[in-house]
This record gives structure tokens, sequence and C-alpha cells, in this order.
């Protein structure tokens, strides 16, 4: 889903239902899955998203190791979409 504010009110898309692929299940697959999604329903490019891409919102299996101190894995969602769109440390934050 996306959510985005514009003009005082918040509107909330639903991209796609994506089924994730067996070559999807790990931290690089699930990241490129995602950008892949957003660029298809969006009609935009890697770029462009890079550019406007500030949040990303996500269970808790795909938190980072320092923000899941308890529980399953850590997949670092995050860590690997901003690696991908080729993002700074600090320009996409994400719970």
């Amino acid at each position: 889903m996306t959510y985005f504010f514009c003009n005082g009110k918040i509107y909330v898309i639903l991209n796609k239902l994506q089924k994730l692929s067996t070559d999807q299940y790990d931290s690089f697959g699930t990241a490129k899955m995602l950008i892949s999604v957003l660029t298809e329903t969006l009609g935009i490019t890697e770029t462009k998203l890079a550019s406007i891409f500030t949040h990303l919102v996500y269970d808790g299996v795909y938190a980072s190791k320092e923000d899941r101190i308890r529980g399953g894995g850590c997949l670092e969602l995050k860590k690997y979409v901003s690696e991908i769109l080729g993002l700074g440390d600090n320009e996409l934050t994400g719970n």
C-alpha cells in the first residue's frame, strides 16, 4: 500500500497483492520485489521512486537487528531497499 499526503488529505492506494516467489524469500529478493511492484503500479522509474520514497512501514520480521530485540528474524528490508535505490543510510526511515 502507498500512503501519501496531498492538499492536507491522506490518500491510500492498494498497489497490488503480490505473492512472493521462492527467490523473493530473502532480504534482497523481498526488497527487489517491493521496488518492482511500486515502480510498476505507480508508473515511475527507480530513480523517481528513490527521490520520493521517504518512509517504509513493515512487519517486525522485516525490521533491522537493532529494532527487533526479541522474536523472529531480521530481514532488514529498509537497508536493502535503500541499497538498491542508492539511498544513504538515513534517507529512508522505517518502522
